[in-house]
């Protein structure tokens, strides 16, 4: 099992992905971001901030992206170099304490 965490001063990693993807997906679709944002109705600058990775995303926001994006939501969060999985398996949130995290599966 890999991590999605890294220094916490940093961004997580999966916002890293999540920016990465939406913004390499809507590029191939050759939508303008205000375009996308239209049809996934949200504002071109929570979109803005998303594919910047300073923003955490709703998984509502996601599944939004994911549709307009004619995409399925796992790609949005899987690490853009991966075979096509819906199956994640990364921690995406730890705790204080060691059995205290989150997986993204």
């Amino acid at each position: 099992m890999r991590t999605i965490l890294h220094n916490s001063k940093d961004r997580p990693d999966v916002l890293v992905h999540v920016a990465a993807n939406v913004r390499r997906l809507r590029l191939a679709a050759e939508l303008s971001q205000q375009a996308l944002a239209d049809q996934a109705e949200i504002s071109r600058r929570m979109l803005v901030n998303i594919e910047k990775g300073d923003v955490n995303v709703s998984l509502t926001t996601l599944d939004r992206l994911a549709e307009a994006l004619g995409g399925i939501f796992h790609v949005l969060v899987q690490p853009p170099e991966t075979e096509d999985s819906a199956y994640i398996d990364e921690v995406a949130w730890a705790g204080r304490s060691p059995q205290s995290y989150g997986r993204l599966l």
